[in-house]
C-alpha cells in the first residue's frame, strides 16, 4: 500500500476509534465528577450553602476542562480526516504507469482515426458507436486519462448535432455512461475504494464526535458544556474559556 493511502486509512481508522471512544471517555468524567461531589457533599464542615458553592466551582472546573479536551479532539480528528481527504485525492491524480511508446503510437493513430469517424459521421448511431470503439481503446490509465477530455468533446459535438428532443436525451445518456466509463477507465488501481473512502471521511469530517448518549451524560455536569460539546470553537469565543458560568 502506498504512504497516501496509509494516510487515508489511517486518517479513517483514528476517527472511527476516536468516535468509539467518546462514550468511555464521557463515562469516565461523569463518574470522577460524581467521585468528588460525593466528597464535597459528605463534609460536615461546609454548610448547604457552602456545599454549593463548592459544587458550582466543581462544575466550572469540569466543564472548562470537557471543552478543552472536545477542542483537542476535534482538532485532531478533523486534522486527520482533512489529511486523508487531501492524500486519496493525490492518489487518484496521481501519475499513471508509462505506456509503451509503441503502443501508444498505435493507440494515437486509431484515435485519430475514430475522431474523424466521429466528426464526419452522417448519423448518430454510426458517430456513437466510433466513441464507444474509441474507448474501448483505452486498455490502460494513462490512455484513457489522455483521451477524456476529447471524448467528451467528441460527444458534445454529437449531442449539439441533434435536433429531435427525445433521440438527443437518449444520445446525451449514452454518451453520458460513455464518458464515466472513460474516466473510471483514466484512475489508477483501486480508485473506486478509494472514491469511497474519501467519501466516508467527507462524511465523518460533517458528524458530531459527541452523540446524543454523551451529551445527555454531560448535562449533570454542566447543561453548557452539553450544549457546546460538539462547538467548543464556538464556546470559548463566547464564554473566553468558561469563566462566565456552567449554565445560561
Amino acid at each position: 500500500m502506498s504512504k497516501k493511502l496509509e494516510q487515508l486509512h489511517g486518517g479513517i481508522s483514528f476517527s472511527n476509534t476516536l468516535r468509539g471512544e467518546m462514550t468511555a471517555f464521557t463515562r469516565g468524567a461523569l463518574d470522577d465528577f460524581r467521585a468528588q461531589k460525593r466528597i464535597i457533599n459528605q463534609n460536615r464542615e461546609l454548610s448547604l450553602e457552602g456545599k454549593q458553592a463548592q459544587i458550582s466551582k466543581l462544575q466550572a472546573t469540569f466543564e472548562r476542562k470537557l471543552m478543552e479536551d472536545a477542542r483537542g479532539f476535534k482538532t485532531e480528528s478533523n486534522a486527520k480526516l482533512k489529511a486523508a481527504i487531501e492524500s486519496g485525492e493525490n492518489y487518484l491524480t496521481s501519475e499513471l504507469p508509462k505506456v509503451d511508446d509503441q503502443k501508444r503510437k498505435l493507440f494515437e493513430q486509431k484515435a485519430m482515426e475514430l475522431e474523424g469517424k466521429v466528426l464526419f459521421a452522417t448519423n448518430t448511431k454510426a458517430a456513437t458507436e466510433a466513441l464507444q470503439e474509441l474507448v474501448n481503446l483505452t486498455d490502460e490509465p494513462a490512455l484513457a486519462r489522455d483521451i477524456k477530455g476529447k471524448v467528451l468533446s467528441l460527444s458534445q459535438n454529437v449531442v449539439n448535432g441533434i435536433e429531435n428532443g427525445s433521440e438527443r436525451l437518449q444520445t446525451k445518456n449514452q454518451l453520458g455512461q460513455l464518458y464515466t466509463d472513460v474516466d473510471s477507465r483514466s484512475l489508477p488501481e483501486g480508485a473506486d475504494e478509494v472514491k469511497q473512502r474519501i467519501a466516508i471521511a467527507r462524511q465523518q469530517l460533517e458528524t458530531p464526535l459527541y452523540g446524543d448518549l454523551e451529551k445527555r451524560a454531560l448535562m449533570e455536569i454542566s447543561p453548557l458544556a452539553s450544549h457546546y460539546v460538539n462547538d467548543p470553537e464556538g464556546y470559548f469565543e463566547k464564554y473566553n474559556g468558561g469563566d462566565e458560568g456552567d449554565s445560561e
